[in-house]
C-alpha cells in the first residue's frame, strides 16, 4: 500500500509491464469517484485487510503510522505563488494525501481534518500562476499530487462543497494555465530541451485535474498530449528519454531508480479507472530497449534519437545494470 504510493519510481517498469495497451478514446461517460490512484473498492480492500492484520497490508500500515507527513498535526506551508517553493508545496500535497489515507483506513477524522486543512490553506492563499525557479515545468508536480489528494479527499463528508468548490476552482484558475502552456510552448526552448519527467508531470496533472474537476476537456487534453504530443514525454519519446537520460549521466542503477521519469509516467494509475489506459509507449519499443540496455556496450547507437538540441551530454557508455 504505502510502498507503492510512496516508491513509484522504483515500481515504474513493473507497472509499465502490466499497463501494456492500446489507448482507446476518450471516456464519454461520467467519471468514477474517488478515481485517482485507487477506487472505493481498492480503499474498501486496504481497510478490510488492515483491520484483519493480514501481510503486507499491515506491514504497510505500521509505515503510513510513522511517515511525518501522515501526522494529522502536519502543518502547511500554503503561499500565494506556489513557485515560491514548489517542493515544500509538494510536501504538502503528499501530507494531504496520506492523512486522507489515514483516514478512510482507521476512521480518524483528525488525518481527515488535517487534509481538509491543508487543502483549504492553498485554495485561500493562491491567488495567481506559478511561477519561480523551474516554473513553469516542475510545477507539474506537486499541482499533479494535489489533484490526487483532492481526489481522495472528496469522499469525506467534512469537507464542504464551498471548500471543495473553492479548491477545484484554484486548479482550473491557477494550475490549469500552468500546465497547458507548458506543454504548449515549453517555455519558448526546443521541444526536446526538458526531460521526460517535465512534460509527465504536466501530463499527468492535466488527468488527475480532468478527474478532479469533473472536466472532460482537461482530461482529454491530458491523454491526447500523451498520445500525440511533440516533446520528451510522450508514449513514444518516454523510454527513449528514460534511456538517454541513464546513459548520458553515468548514474547507478540505485540512482536511476530514484528519477522521476517512471514515477511521473504512472499516470496510466489514474487514468485506467475510467476507461482509458495510458500506458502506450509502445511494448515493442520497450521490450527490445530494455534488455539492450543490459547487454549492449553501446545502447545509445540502437536507439533513434532526434535531432535536436538537448541538455544532454553523451558520454561514455555505462556497463547495463538495470535489471
Amino acid at each position: 500500500m504505502l510502498q507503492n504510493i510512496r516508491n513509484l519510481s522504483k515500481a515504474g517498469a513493473i507497472i509499465a509491464a502490466v499497463f501494456f495497451g492500446i489507448v482507446s478514446a476518450p471516456p464519454a461517460r461520467a467519471f468514477v469517484h474517488p478515481g485517482g490512484l485507487h477506487t472505493l473498492a481498492d480503499l474498501e480492500r486496504m481497510r478490510t485487510n488492515v483491520v484483519a492484520g493480514n501481510h503486507p497490508w499491515i506491514d504497510d500500515w505500521q509505515q503510513l503510522l510513522c511517515d511525518p507527513q501522515s501526522q494529522s498535526n502536519w502543518k502547511p506551508a500554503a503561499q500565494a505563488n506556489l513557485g515560491v517553493s514548489r517542493q515544500r508545496a509538494d510536501l504538502d500535497a503528499h501530507a494531504a494525501y496520506l492523512n486522507a489515507l489515514r483516514w478512510y483506513i482507521s476512521g480518524d477524522t483528525n488525518n481527515a481534518e488535517c487534509a481538509v486543512r491543508i487543502c483549504n490553506a492553498w485554495s485561500r492563499n493562491v491567488n495567481q500562476l506559478p511561477h519561480g525557479e523551474d516554473i513553469p515545468g516542475l510545477s507539474g508536480i506537486p499541482i499533479f499530487d494535489f489533484a490526487l489528494a483532492g481526489e481522495l479527499l472528496r469522499i469525506y463528508p467534512g469537507w464542504n462543497a464551498q471548500n471543495f468548490n473553492a479548491f477545484t476552482n484554484m486548479m482550473v484558475k491557477y494550475f490549469y494555465p500552468q500546465c497547458h502552456g507548458f506543454l504548449s510552448n515549453h517555455d519558448g526552448r526546443c521541444i526536446s530541451y526538458f526531460w521526460a519527467n517535465w512534460d509527465a508531470c504536466n501530463i499527468g496533472s492535466l488527468i488527475a485535474m480532468g478527474v478532479l474537476c469533473d472536466d472532460t476537456n482537461i482530461f482529454n487534453e491530458g491523454i491526447n498530449y500523451f498520445k500525440h504530443g511533440q516533446g520528451n514525454g510522450p508514449s513514444r519519446m518516454l523510454f527513449h528519454s528514460f534511456i538517454l537520460a541513464i546513459s548520458a549521466s553515468g548514474r547507478k542503477a540505485a540512482e536511476i531508480r530514484r528519477t522521476r521519469n517512471w514515477a511521473s509516467a504512472c499516470l496510466a494509475v489514474p487514468v485506467r479507472w475510467h476507461g482509458t489506459r495510458a500506458w502506450t509507449f509502445s511494448a515493442a519499443r520497450t521490450i527490445v530497449c530494455w534488455p539492450a540496455r543490459n547487454t549492449s556496450p553501446n545502447v545509445i547507437s540502437r536507439i533513434p534519437l532526434r535531432k535536436f538540441p538537448t541538455r544532454f551530454t553523451i558520454t561514455a557508455p555505462m556497463p547495463g545494470s538495470l535489471r
